[in-house]
């Protein structure tokens, strides 16, 4: 039951790209429609899809939605507002981030060293964030500076992931296990 042929592959596509037209004609956003269609493909055939998918996304569609988000996105350093923005978005993101998984995480029983790793693990924003502000921008939710600002600090707080996690291994290395 793993495998989805060319019929299969076709409803698939029909049905995503349906979906995704259904919800933009209600006012909200495309991918809306398509996320949905994802949560009901049924587990079987996910891992199918995805791998038969996946080289097609990763590197035709991706990259043409980068560009797009790219190209809506401007930085003005000369303007005090975009900068203090983003600085205060960088700020209040990494804290709100690092205390909001690490502090849990050692509740729930983990070692500092490893609660400290997860908090800096997640400074990652990744797709789901690009993908949120470009609805919320597309939807003038956020106006066109607080989408910039928060562009750069998904792009900022994603980039200082590794060398936070680098500068701090030495000393979650060193930690005792406990038994």
């Amino acid at each position: 039951c793993g495998i989805i042929g060319d019929g299969g592959l076709v409803a698939v596509f029909i049905s995503v790209f349906g979906s995704a037209l259904a919800t933009e004609q209600i006012g909200l956003h495309a991918a809306l429609g398509g996320f949905m269609i994802g949560i009901i493909i049924p587990r079987p055939f996910k891992h199918f899809l995805i791998e038969r998918l996946e080289p097609l996304t990763v590197v035709l569609l991706l990259p043409f939605f980068f560009a797009m988000t790219g190209m809506k996105t401007s930085f003005d350093i000369t303007s005090n507002t975009i900068v203090s923005i983003t600085l205060i978005a960088i700020v209040m993101s990494m804290v709100g981030k690092f205390l909001g998984t690490t502090l849990p995480a050692r509740r729930l029983g983990e070692n500092w060293p490893d609660s400290i790793a997860i908090g800096i693990l997640m400074q990652t924003k990744g797709m789901m964030e690009v993908l949120l502000l470009t609805i919320f921008r597309d939807a003038a939710i956020i106006s066109p500076t607080c989408f910039s600002a928060m562009m750069f600090m998904a792009i900022i707080t994603t980039s200082l992931t590794m060398p936070m996690l680098r500068l701090v291994m030495p000393w979650i290395s060193k930690a005792p296990v406990p038994s």
